[in-house]
């Protein structure tokens, strides 16, 4: 997953903008996906069902059972962190929040929907490590279509930079790549059968539950 310039990703015409005005832009980065207009935020997000999350490298699923580990075991992610400051979920325009196709402050796997519409979407995450908001956009590109993920993070205390300067290099090496080449392929085979893969240790479907926090 290629890490591009935060002016690149500014440029586009994005209504979470009004929103993050103001936070600090943590990074952003694209995936190269193929299809026109049937690959929409709503398209991908139908990816995300359990038989599909087994197919994850195996180690980007181990760093996540151990952020979710972490988070029960210290209680990383109560409600009580949700709540200790402004939300932006607040601050989305009425028009805004009228043509989401998701209402405002549904949750979303860790994170709290902003809005959503077909081609981009802004979601945030309030918890004792971290203010995150992430914010996702698909452009047409010469290969079908590039999506666009910005992490912006503002700081809860003295623990976000800690914290950040630990997981940033999980984020950037073993991470972002794995999802990406998940991303590309699940894309690319999503009305194919589904069957396990022996080699990143997945299972054949059982049923299916909520994925796994993903939150910061």
């Amino acid at each position: 997953m290629p890490q591009v310039p935060p002016a690149e990703f500014e440029a586009l015409p994005l209504h979470a903008f009004a929103l993050t005005r103001g936070l600090p832009l943590h990074d952003v980065w694209t995936v190269e996906l193929a299809g026109g207009p049937e690959c929409t935020i709503q398209a991908l997000a139908d990816l995300l069902t359990e038989e599909n999350i087994r197919t994850l490298p195996l180690p980007v699923r181990a760093l996540f059972a151990v952020r979710s580990g972490a988070g029960r075991a210290f209680k990383l992610d109560d409600r009580r962190h949700a709540d200790t400051g402004p939300r932006l979920v607040d601050s989305v325009p009425e028009a805004l929040a009228r043509a989401s196709l998701v209402p405002p402050g549904t949750p979303a796997r860790g994170f709290r929907t902003l809005y959503a519409l077909a081609d981009e979407a802004a979601l945030e995450a309030r918890n004792a490590t971290v203010h995150a908001v992430l914010v996702v956009a698909l452009v047409p590109s010469e290969t079908g279509r590039r999506l666009y993920w910005g992490t912006y993070v503002e700081p809860v205390g003295a623990v976000t930079r800690f914290y950040m300067g630990l997981i940033d290099p999980f984020r950037r090496w073993i991470v972002y790549p794995g999802l990406e080449s998940w991303l590309v392929r699940t894309w690319r085979t999503r009305d194919r059968p589904q069957r396990s893969d022996p080699s990143n240790g997945s299972r054949p479907p059982e049923r299916r539950t909520n994925p796994p926090s993903e939150a910061p």
